[in-house]
């Protein structure tokens, strides 16, 4: 967090400026207690500003942050003064890190009080009653600058939480609702059939189920593993074993793609196509798929020979499918009509290898 940096800079220097104000202000001797006081103020800040701010370290925040407000009131019986009393903006900075809006109010109300009346006496009420306005004023401010910028940090770490949730939910989706599919159709068949023809066919059941537990490795290897991929390997892998439907793939076996994340998209859409067209296209029999190289991007154009719809409604497929492109400078088409086939297009940015694909 950006403001927190900041206010750590602004606390060792209203550290730097207490420690100089024996030299401005030499009415009161310094007393070693003091200096043990100063001492513990500027370790305790140092070491609470540096961890992290993070559940597993908020009990030593905490500890810091109680050693620098008894280190302040020590200093402030002992040497009452205007530069000193500043020092209560580092504390303030530190409780909104550590402790609700309402408990911060409460420390900056309390600590304030406190010093307040030990610099009374000295100053006297107006010159007193002026110093405690303006200390509450730059602890106020310097509070509500932390606080924004928590708020901020919250809200950014909620939204990458909730896009990771996304993925996760497309990835599943993209990843087993391919096989899922194809496993659904293959023990259905098999409910018809007998003898050796339903061994037959729940042998390649067994094997989808083997596949499926094999795509889930497959998304946990691609994560970690960085290598070109060869993109029409992958897709003729997801093709295979897709009853009642012929798939007729277009694509150059010498087509690479540098980026995996890109090259997973590609390999998701063309399966999101294939079990939309399973699942969705009325008496479709074919399915013919064009993956190509078009400069800059690939692009893959989809169509069947079924029945089209009137109007296309986004499922979770399709929405995952133009979510991913999109957060990768894609686009997805989807063309559907009464009685004409149903066709998608999908194009996305993807890099050539430097030296050209093999």
């Amino acid at each position: 967090m950006q403001i927190a940096r900041v206010m750590q800079l602004v606390g060792y220097a209203l550290y730097a400026i207490a420690g100089l104000e024996p030299v401005i202000d030499g009415r009161h001797p310094v007393t070693w207690v003091w200096l043990v006081a100063y001492a513990v103020l500027g370790l305790a800040f140092h070491l609470g500003s540096r961890v992290p701010n993070d559940a597993p370290h908020r009990r030593r925040r905490a500890i810091a942050l109680a050693a620098m407000t008894a280190a302040v009131l020590a200093m402030a019986a002992l040497r009452p003064c205007e530069y000193g009393a500043l020092t209560l903006v580092m504390i303030a900075s530190q409780a909104a890190l550590i402790l609700s809006t309402r408990a911060t109010a409460l420390w900056v109300v309390a600590q304030t009080a406190v010093v307040g009346a030990c610099l009374v006496p000295t100053f006297g009420w107006l010159l007193g009653l002026a110093e405690i306005i303006a200390v509450l004023g730059f602890q106020g401010f310097a509070v509500a600058a932390v606080v924004s910028a928590r708020r901020e940090a919250e809200a950014r770490a909620e939204l990458a939480a909730a896009r990771e949730r996304a993925r996760i939910a497309r990835d599943l989706h993209d990843v087993l609702g391919h096989d899922l599919t194809a496993l659904g159709l293959q023990l259905e068949i098999a409910t018809h059939l007998d003898g050796e023809r339903a061994r037959a066919q729940n042998a390649r059941a067994r094997e989808l189920a083997a596949r499926l537990l094999g795509d889930v490795r497959a998304v946990v290897a691609a994560m970690r593993d960085d290598r070109p991929r060869r993109l029409v390997e992958e897709i003729r892998a997801k093709l295979v074993d897709v009853p009642g439907l012929a798939i007729h793939l277009d694509a150059p076996d010498s087509l690479v793609v540098a980026e995996p994340g890109r090259a997973e998209c590609i390999v998701r859409c063309v399966q999101e196509v294939v079990t939309n067209a399973r699942r969705h296209a009325v008496g479709a029999e074919n399915l013919w798929i064009t993956v190509r190289r078009d400069g800059g991007a690939v692009v893959v154009e989809a169509r069947d020979d079924g029945k089209g719809a009137p109007e296309v409604r986004d499922g979770h497929g399709l929405r995952g499918m133009r979510s991913r492109l999109e957060e990768m400078g894609g686009r997805l088409e989807v063309r559907s009509e009464a009685e004409r086939a149903f066709e998608v297009s999908v194009r996305l940015p993807v890099p050539a290898l430097a030296g050209g694909e093999p």
